[in-house]
């Protein structure tokens, strides 16, 4: 459980730090480029601008024999100062004639920039960035411009400033895109902790209960208050695991009924049999044995057939053959079957049925065994000299509803919520007939259930029993 946890949040958190750190880079190298080229496209529009206002203030008074190198050189030293850029100029020939720095030292400076490894035209401006062919240091932005005065060419001015300066701006920028990068960072490590706490928290509840539940503890519920999807899916586990509790209880019920229903009659029939075989039971009483032994064995031929057949039901392989048949008749033709059973018990059967024939479609020989088994349970639990009452109703509706009524000691609230269980038996003492296997009323509601109809029960102590199911009209 806990290298699960473990692995899972280690996995994300790495994914995470993996794609941050990816988006950082690209992010960092775009802002770098980016900054760069803004940077030194601004500064190259200031120094453009510095050339001209040079040419315009200081280079055309000396091109107009108004000022002398000495003078030039001296001004522009003093813009060297203030505007902390590298100034030259050049005569039409190219050669050098004024710098802002003294030309004292001849291999400092080109005599002609035309010899330059870098090729410039004298007639057209340019921009660069390097040592400007060895001159320089450091990485230096270069540009010039030709010198003109009432368009005639004079001369070339070439302005060098230092990018050092422009490496500071660009470091501050990306420090402070670093800072807030790792700022947010952190938040969002803090939110995804605890946002996948809120999730694999959860997870690992179910993951627990999961486990729990594969090993046959049901008892294992879920507390998640989210209503998220985790939410819904830890309801949906609970629910689950309700369901299979009934299930477990069921299959140990039916296991420990069936062991029960099969043991007692195995049970008599072995104790007959070794009776009659041992000679314990003398000749002149076995034909009555052998018919005990003989009921028994029927009651558990029948038992058999039950459980078939509600396995048929559950496995859904139960195919009904429908078909139109009278309702009345079918009523009439199952009470017949009763006559004599009822007439033992003093019960009699009143038909409540209407005049004329109530054709529905269905399946005929499964219904048939409906109504049979509401009559036998309402034999079992009638009272000698009481009435049972069978009626055929229809309501101008596309329904039939039938209804099987005893008048005996009726069914507690507490036992009607079990009464469609298999093998339950609502207080089996009360009841006049002890063959009963409790299987009867769970084929009765699948039979309806597999005809998309309902059965219900009205009941209550002292009042009876009304058993009613609903079945569709027959077409006309």
């Amino acid at each position: 459980m806990k290298l699960l946890k473990r692995s899972f949040f280690d996995n994300m958190i790495l994914w995470y730090l993996f794609i941050a750190t990816a988006s950082f880079t690209a992010m960092l190298l775009f802002t770098n480029f980016n900054i760069t080229h803004l940077l030194t496209n601004e500064r190259t529009a200031s120094l453009q601008s510095q050339a001209r206002l040079i040419a315009t203030q200081y280079a055309k008074e000396y091109f107009d024999n108004n000022t002398n190198k000495i003078q030039l050189n001296e001004q522009l030293e003093s813009l060297r100062s203030l505007l902390g850029t590298d100034i030259w100029i050049a005569d039409d020939k190219g050669q050098l004639i004024a710098s802002s720095m003294k030309l004292t030292n001849s291999s400092s400076y080109p005599i002609y920039i035309t010899q330059l490894e870098f090729p410039i035209n004298l007639y057209h401006s340019f921009a660069t960035t390097g040592n400007f062919s060895g001159y320089f240091n450091s990485d230096t932005l270069s540009v010039g411009i030709p010198l003109t005065s009432s368009e005639v060419f004079k001369g070339y001015i070439i302005l060098h400033s230092s990018l050092s300066d422009l490496s500071e701006i660009k470091s501050s920028i990306l420090n402070v895109i670093t800072l807030a990068y790792m700022l947010v960072l952190l938040l969002s490590l803090l939110f995804l902790y605890h946002f996948s706490k809120n999730i694999i928290n959860p997870l690992e509840q179910i993951n627990q209960a999961a486990w729990e539940y594969s090993n046959g503890n049901f008892e294992e519920k879920l507390d998640v208050e989210d209503k998220n999807e985790i939410g819904q899916l830890a309801d949906s586990l609970n629910n689950m695991a309700d369901e299979l509790q009934k299930m477990e209880d069921y299959r140990k019920n039916f296991i420990a009924n069936v062991s029960h229903d099969f043991r007692s009659p195995l049970t008599s029939i072995k104790g007959y049999l070794e009776a009659i075989q041992d000679g314990t039971i003398p000749p002149e009483k076995q034909g009555h044995y052998i018919e005990v032994v003989l009921n028994e064995t029927s009651r558990l031929t029948k038992l058999t057939s039950s459980l078939i057949q509600l396995n048929d039901f559950n496995s859904n392989t139960l195919i009904l053959k429908k078909s139109i048949f009278d309702i009345n008749s079918m009523v009439l033709n199952t009470i017949d079957s009763f006559e004599g059973t009822a007439s033992k018990r003093h019960v009699i059967i009143f038909p409540d049925l209407p005049s004329v024939p109530t054709n529905v479609y269905a399946d005929k020989d499964k219904i048939n065994q409906v109504i049979y088994n509401l009559i036998d349970n309402a034999l079992k639990f009638s009272h000698p000299s009481s009435s049972i009452f069978i009626t055929v109703l229809d309501n101008n509706t596309d329904k039939i509803v039938v209804s099987v009524k005893d008048t005996g000691d009726g069914i507690s609230i507490e036992h009607q919520r079990h009464i469609w269980e298999r093998f339950y038996k609502a207080d089996t003492s009360r009841g006049r007939d002890k063959s009963g296997t409790g299987l009867g009323l769970s084929i009765v509601k699948e039979i309806i259930k597999a005809h998309d109809e309902n059965i219900t029960l009205t009941s209550s102590e002292g009042q009876g029993a009304d058993f009613s199911f609903t079945l569709p009209k027959a077409p006309k």
